[in-house]
């Protein structure tokens, strides 16, 4: 997105630019296989419920796109140690989460 702000706009159907939502959609679940099978990996917890890497992974696009319209939009600078820091938090919290779920 900082290196091709254009291009980043473009994929992500803003400008107005009409894209099929069912196939970006598509591509975008094939493309992040690997990294739901190490967020599947990362959260096991034993006695918890299975992680919804699916959900998490809409968590963690939902923060960073924000955090990139914004900056496109010229709203906010884009910092990178600042989104950096909202994935972590958000991973804690998950983990957090799911280890309080396990406990009798």
């Amino acid at each position: 997105m900082l290196e091709q702000p254009q291009i980043y706009r473009l994929m992500n159907g803003m400008d107005g630019v009409t894209i099929d939502r069912d196939k970006v959609g598509s591509i975008a679940r094939a493309s992040f296989g690997a990294a739901k099978a190490a967020l599947q990996a990362c959260f096991v917890v034993e006695g918890a419920s299975p992680l919804d890497a699916d959900a998490l992974l809409d968590d963690l696009w939902a923060v960073l796109h924000g955090m990139a319209t914004l900056c496109l939009d010229r709203s906010a600078a884009f910092d990178l140690e600042r989104a950096q820091q909202c994935v972590v938090t958000l991973l804690i919290g998950t983990r957090a989460r799911l280890i309080t779920k396990s406990l009798p």
